[in-house]
Formats: C-alpha cells, sequence, structure tokens
C-alpha cells in the first residue's frame, strides 16, 4: 500500500482565470476613458455656453454706448485677427476694428475657444440673422459645440422642416461651416435678448 498520495500543485491561477481578470480590467479601462473623455468635452461645451453668453453680454454694452448695432453683415470670428469663418476670407465688416476694441473695453481679455484660437472648427462668431419675432432682425454669437444635444439652433430661430428651413433664413448659422467640416451644431446668444 501507497502511503504516500500523489498530490498536485494547486498554487497560483490558471490562464482562464487570468485571461478573464485582464478582460475585466480592459473593459473597466476602456469605459472609464470613454467617460473621461465625455466629461471633457462636456466641460468645454460648458465653458462655451458662459464665453458665447459673456460675449453677447459685452456687444449689448457696447451697442448700448455706441446708441447702435455694429455694422458686420458677413459676420466674424471673435478671435485674434477677427477674420471670417474660413479664417482666410477677408471680412465685409466694417466696424471689425470697433468690435474688437470694445470687446476689449468690456472684457479685457477676449475668450477663445476651450480649444483654442485658430482652430479650424472651434471658435466663437458674431453674425447677422434673420429671425421670427421678438426680434426679426438683429445679430447673434456663435460656437459649434462637441455635443450636439448642447446645441440650442433649433430654439433661438426655427428648425427646419422637411429639410428646408421653413421660411427662415438660418443659412447664417444653423449649418454652421459646413464647408469646414463641422458637423456639431452651435449654441446662439442673440445679441438684444439678454
Amino acid at each position: 500500500m501507497n502511503f504516500y498520495k500523489n498530490k498536485t500543485n494547486t498554487t497560483g491561477f490558471s490562464l482562464i482565470e487570468v485571461m478573464i481578470v485582464t478582460s475585466i480590467i480592459g473593459i473597466l479601462a476602456t469605459y472609464g476613458t470613454f467617460s473621461y473623455n465625455e466629461t471633457k468635452k462636456q466641460a468645454r461645451d460648458v465653458r462655451r455656453m458662459e464665453d458665447l453668453t459673456t460675449i453677447a453680454k459685452a456687444f449689448v454694452l457696447a451697442e448700448e454706448d455706441r446708441g447702435r448695432a455694429f455694422d458686420c453683415d458677413s459676420g466674424v470670428r471673435i478671435e485674434p485677427g477677427f477674420m471670417s469663418a474660413d479664417n482666410n476670407t477677408v471680412v465685409d465688416c466694417s466696424d471689425k476694428d470697433e468690435i474688437q476694441s470694445a470687446l476689449a473695453k468690456y472684457l479685457g481679455k477676449i475668450p477663445s475657444d476651450p480649444k483654442g484660437p485658430g482652430d479650424a472648427r472651434y471658435f466663437y462668431y458674431y453674425s447677422n440673422h434673420d429671425c421670427l419675432a421678438p426680434q426679426s432682425k438683429g445679430y447673434l454669437v456663435h460656437g459649434a459645440m462637441e455635443n450636439d444635444s448642447n446645441s440650442n439652433r433649433d430654439q433661438v430661430c426655427g428648425k427646419k422642416v422637411n429639410g428646408t428651413d421653413a421660411g427662415l433664413n438660418n443659412e447664417g448659422y444653423y449649418n454652421y461651416n459646413t464647408g469646414l467640416g463641422v458637423a456639431n451644431h452651435p449654441f446662439v446668444v442673440r445679441v438684444g435678448d439678454l
């Protein structure tokens, strides 16, 4: 009779256990990274909304001092250089310099998009609009959001119906910079609604 039993070594982990733990850690890391990136996008959008509202308030104060709105039919980027939306075209904005000095006066430092000035897709813009009442003519300040759910464009000037703008002139901001490949829609503040 054999009094010595053949014992197998049961310490350590099997390959299956290691693979399962590694998979769970990978899934959690992926979820954490995705959540972190979405949180950063949301934070940048919140800052954009605050900046745009602040810029619009500065325009209201400046227009009250001047006694009239700024003459800037083609619109202008609100950042150093004050260029057109594509950042190359010379703007048809006769009050461009006055806009720049008025914003500097009321804001001190002119805010730029959280992604930085000069970004081809994300920047603040001042342009004219034709909306329905209560303000049928006037100007607005807008900027592209990273999350479409943060856009308020439909509430500001109407919603497209079956691919048309339902009689509203929304081309100034509705399809915000489609030529530059920006798919996201803007957050819009009408100067004069504040």
